[in-house]
């Protein structure tokens, strides 16, 4: 069969929207959610429960730039790398049963890669003060483990709520 269709607009979000749209009611005036990706880490703030696309950010510092830096630093230490499977352990346990030196590489790579997150975020504007700060992704796990300061930050470490969302 033949249709005709009739676009009136579109409107396209990070990915993260996907996941939270079923949280919309439990946010705050003033949200942000920040998808924490493999490549990327997508900013949506959310104001009153409606997305703010003019300050929608998509910013390429994903987990896999964190780990590619991991192993930079641990090559230039040791000569050898961590990799892939071993920085993962960590970023999701906080700590893993290897070499304690090795260990504590990964960990501050991990503690500097949250702040830089979370100093891209202040430099956006965004007040720590009376914002919600809400990580979702697979990468959501490194901010549970290694941010400090957790004030007004939610936490859903669902890998799966972004196919969830669109499903």
């Amino acid at each position: 069969k033949s249709y005709s269709v009739f676009l009136v607009s579109v409107d396209v979000y990070p990915q993260g929207y996907a996941g939270v749209i079923g949280m919309m009611g439990e946010f705050r005036a003033s949200t942000v959610v920040i998808d924490m990706g493999s490549w990327t880490v997508d900013i949506l703030p959310i104001i009153n429960g409606r997305p703010d696309v003019a300050r929608c950010k998509s910013l390429a510092m994903g987990a896999i730039t964190c780990m590619n830096e991991i192993d930079e630093r641990l090559r230039q230490k040791f000569n050898e790398e961590a990799g892939e499977t071993i920085i993962k352990e960590v970023m999701m346990k906080g700590t893993s049963n290897i070499n304690p030196e090795y260990l504590k590489i990964i960990q501050d790579g991990l503690y500097r890669y949250v702040d830089d997150i979370m100093n891209n975020l202040r430099a956006l504007k965004f007040s720590f003060e009376l914002t919600e700060f809400v990580f979702i992704g697979g990468g959501a796990t490194i901010i549970k483990n290694f941010l400090k300061e957790t004030r007004n930050v939610r936490i859903v470490e669902d890998v799966s709520i972004n196919a969830k969302g669109y499903e």
